[in-house]
Order: structure tokens, then C-alpha cells, then sequence
């Protein structure tokens, strides 16, 4: 396969013309892939049109030619028609034709189109996998490079952790002091509810004996006032300190 060029390249591998674009291989390079690959390839059916059918074709052999265009000979061998060629002769018998590398690229650009490489064209199976396995490896870069950073967080919530143990001491020791003044300004309003109910009382007993004072009931009645007032001014004080220490509850 190849004859005329195989052996001027031995360092070239005919599948590496599969990565190239159309536009972008050698009509040498091109004979060797067609041939590497047997593929068929469907011609205009303007090229044999008093055949009345399009004609898939397979490169056998390819040569450089002065008078060719494009400078490339290419022997295709007329392997299958669409309709069926109902010309006569043998069914067997394979009919030969040497097109030009000008006639042979318009061929593939008609059916193909520009723009996508051999491989795509000719080997769709093995252009679907190299993309697979190029989304894959672009995959498993964002993978690698999510674990990076997964374990740079998880060696930093180990580094806060470790500084969270040494200040734990102190943390719950603050919590407890926390604890026991929350506990101890509730206990606190919970008297000054009690004073104010308390002082309350005094107050209305304090209103009446007053009222009853100012009636001259008496001396005892009097002196009865008198020490209740004393307590009501008791309850007061009692109550402003109540009163500052819910005031500082409210702060914590």
C-alpha cells in the first residue's frame, strides 16, 4: 500500500495525517491515509454522470503527476453505486479510474465539508472516542485540581481545630463564668419582681394610713405611718438596685 511513497517516509506513520485537516495534508499524505484506512468515499455524481449513480470509490494506488491537477494521480477503484449501476458487465468485475488530487479533494469536500480532520471524516467511531477520552482527561485536571484544594481546606479546619483545643479551656471556663451571671441576674430580676410587688403592697398601706393619719385617728395610727414610710423607702432603694441590676442583665 502506498508504493510510491512509503518508502521515501520512513519516519512517517500514515496515521498521523488523521489529526490534519484536508486543507492541511499532502496529496502524499492524503494517498497513504485513504488507502491505510479502505475506506470509501462518495463522489459527485457529476463525475460519471452517464452512469445514472453516484459512485462510492476506494484509493489503490496513488502517484505524483505532471498532468494531473494538483500534482497527484489517485487510482480509485468504483466499489459500490447508489442506485445499483445497471450498466451490463460482469457484477464481480471492479471498474479503475485515476482522478486527479484536485478532482478527489472536491469529491471529499462535497460530502463532507471543511474544517474537520481525516479522522473525523473517515473513522467517525474513533473521532468520538479520542473526544471522550479528551473530555475525560480535561475531567480528571478539574478532579485533581478540586482534590488539591479539597485537602488544602481540610488542612486548614485541622490546623483551626488544633487551635480550637489549646483556647478550649479557656472557651468553656468563659461559658461557665457566662452561665453563672446569666443564672444570677435572673435570680436578681426575679427579686425585684418580688420587691416591686412588695413595695407595691407598702405603698397602698403607706396611702392609707397617711389618709388616716391626716384624719386624726391618732398617735398609733400615726406611728404606723410612720414606720411604713420608713419601709416603703426601704422597698425603694431595694427596688433601684433590682432595677440597675436588670438594667445590666439586658447588657449580657
Amino acid at each position: 500500500k502506498g508504493q510510491f511513497w512509503t518508502q521515501q517516509q520512513e519516519s512517517w506513520a500514515w496515521q498521523d495525517a488523521g489529526e490534519l485537516t484536508l486543507a492541511q495534508v499532502t496529496n502524499q499524505q492524503l494517498g497513504e491515509y485513504l488507502i491505510g484506512m479502505s475506506c470509501l468515499l462518495p463522489m459527485p455524481q457529476s463525475y460519471w454522470p452517464e452512469d445514472g449513480c453516484v459512485w462510492s470509490v476506494q484509493v489503490d494506488r496513488h502517484r505524483p503527476s505532471k498532468t494531473h491537477d494538483g500534482g497527484h494521480a489517485f487510482l480509485v477503484l468504483l466499489k459500490e453505486s447508489t442506485p445499483l449501476y445497471s450498466g451490463g458487465g460482469n457484477e464481480s468485475e471492479e471498474f479503475g479510474e485515476e482522478l486527479s488530487a484536485e478532482r478527489l479533494r472536491h469529491g471529499i469536500v462535497v460530502h463532507y465539508g471543511k474544517g474537520l480532520t481525516l479522522t473525523q471524516m473517515l473513522d467517525p467511531a474513533a473521532a468520538a472516542h479520542m473526544a471522550t477520552v479528551a473530555a475525560e482527561e480535561e475531567k480528571g485536571g478539574e478532579g485533581e485540581e478540586y482534590e488539591v484544594q479539597r485537602l488544602q481546606r481540610m488542612q486548614e479546619q485541622t490546623q483551626l481545630m488544633d487551635a480550637t483545643g489549646i483556647l478550649q479551656p479557656a472557651l468553656v471556663l468563659g461559658a461557665a463564668k457566662h452561665r453563672d451571671r446569666v443564672e444570677a441576674c435572673y435570680t436578681k430580676c426575679h427579686s425585684l419582681g418580688a420587691g416591686v410587688k412588695a413595695h407595691n403592697t407598702n405603698a397602698a398601706r403607706c396611702n392609707t394610713l397617711q389618709h388616716a393619719a391626716t384624719q386624726g385617728l391618732g398617735a398609733e395610727v400615726t406611728a404606723r405611718y410612720t414606720q411604713a414610710e420608713k419601709k416603703r423607702g426601704s422597698d425603694l432603694s431595694i427596688c433601684d438596685t433590682l432595677q440597675h441590676t436588670a438594667t445590666h442583665c439586658n447588657t449580657l
